[in-house]
């Protein structure tokens, strides 16, 4: 295991995993403010990963830059010592003096209110000169609050403007999926054996595929910050359900309780044969489409749109706070990207839905 992989590792198991067995009511809340649906959580457990995170990979790699989905501050010398203090070698515990003064001090960080990396919706610009990691620490609030296993961590490295490298991290189930430049893609286990990752070995018709189809919202179609109603060609206006008829009869729809690239993790490992979902930030697909293009899927938005260039540098829309007209994010074998992206690709309707 390389050690990027081992920092992941080591804040999943000690720090998220007992965060998450061991957590409280209060430990989560809405990230904005209007947010009264709750689609958009944060807790200690998102802040506290990645103040982690940037650390352990500082430590690797001290010129490098850190950005993640959740708002950090730059911290004073005082609290600097109290986060170098936390010990990511054994399980986290709240009576310790240390890692309870770690938690105040995350708790401080979302109390501020400032749970939302403007700079980063307002578009990511990886250093161009330089290396730089982009991290979801914990992708799949919704399910960790609800106590449901089915979320994971995500960290991007880039390095001169090129990803190269991906890791995704299930801390429940000790899974991790690596991809980096000159090793094929791999997935460790919890017992450390690890197993290439590779395409099926037949590409399927779209109709005989199972398709994993998250929704952020069980009453929004695709977004569910702009609360777009989607049509089709002819101008209809077509439900989600209606959607999922389009493509056949073994689309899995999703309620908001499920991290999109634990569903990803599904899909390399053949469980699932497609993957499309609606948010389109580069912490939600930066680490996953790397792996996805090692292993040999095409990555796209629905417009038809490459996810990643040719070069492998991102391939960022000007807006990363909507979908615009992008149409969400579809992960599928080649031959059958094109079939499943004819039976989705909708537009977006330039009003509101009604609420």
């Amino acid at each position: 295991m390389d050690n990027v992989a081992v920092s992941i590792r080591s804040i999943g198991r000690h720090f998220v995993c007992p965060l998450f067995f061991g957590q409280k009511s209060d430990d989560i809340v809405n990230k904005i403010s209007h947010d009264t649906a709750g689609v958009s959580p944060v807790g200690l457990a998102d802040v506290g990963a990645q103040i982690l995170l940037a650390r352990e990979v500082s430590a690797l790699e001290p010129k490098s830059e850190f950005f993640g989905e959740e708002f950090v501050p730059r911290f004073s010398s005082k609290d600097r010592r109290i986060v170098d203090r936390v010990d990511v070698t054994r399980p986290f515990d709240p009576s310790d003096k240390n890692d309870a003064a770690f938690l105040d001090l995350v708790r401080t960080i979302i109390a501020s209110g400032q749970t939302w990396p403007q700079a980063t919706i307002d578009g990511y610009h990886p250093a161009q000169n330089g290396v730089s990691w982009l991290a979801d620490p914990v992708d799949g609030t919704i399910p960790f609050r609800d106590g449901k296993p089915c979320f994971s961590m995500q960290l991007a490295r880039i390095d001169h403007g090129r990803l190269v490298g991906g890791w995704i991290y299930r801390p429940v189930q000790d899974q991790m999926f690596v991809a980096t430049e000159g090793c094929p893609p791999y997935v460790i286990e919890s017992d450390g054996a690890s197993t290439s990752l590779t395409l099926p070995a037949v590409d399927r018709p779209a109709h005989d595929m199972r398709v994993v189809y998250a929704r952020a919202h069980p009453n929004v179609p695709l977004d569910s910050f702009t609360r777009r109603i989607y049509e089709d060609r002819d101008g209809r206006r077509l439900s989600f359900d209606a959607l999922a008829k389009r493509i056949g009869s073994n689309v899995a729809t999703l309620l908001p309780t499920d991290g999109y690239s634990f569903h990803l993790g599904e899909l390399f490992l053949q469980n699932v044969h497609a993957v499309c979902v609606p948010g389109t930030h580069p912490w939600d697909h930066f680490a996953s489409a790397y792996i996805a293009r090692r292993i040999g899927y095409r990555v796209g938005f629905l417009n038809g749109r490459s996810y990643l260039s040719e070069t492998m540098a991102p391939c960022l829309q000007p807006d990363m706070h909507g979908v615009k007209n992008m149409g969400g994010v579809l992960y599928a074998p080649s031959p059958s990207w094109l079939e499943l992206n004819e039976a989705l690709n909708v537009k977006p309707l330039s009003s509101p839905a009604p609420r």
